[in-house]
């Protein structure tokens, strides 16, 4: 709600895992939390450490970073063929 107050939103409640309103929306959580949040969890639950709002984000920027450079980075062509 911090976040929607901060950009002046209202955030609409739907049923959760609804396909045909928030299928995308859903597709992502789900990777999210499958690929971010629970293996975060299983490490730090390991050290002891409590997971909190700054330390999820202290961890987010590098994992969104890690995350889209697996995407991003292409095979580099070679060009001279052409």
């Amino acid at each position: 709600m911090d976040f929607a107050k901060t950009y002046k939103f209202i955030p609409k409640i739907c049923k959760p895992y609804r396909a045909q309103t928030k299928g995308k929306v859903e597709r992502f959580n789900d990777y999210f939390k499958g690929n971010f949040y629970r293996p975060l969890k299983a490490k730090l639950q390991e050290s002891g450490i409590n997971i909190d709002k700054e330390l999820l984000n202290n961890h987010l920027s590098s994992w969104l970073i890690k995350a889209s450079d697996k995407y991003t980075k292409l095979p580099k062509k070679n060009l001279s063929s052409f």
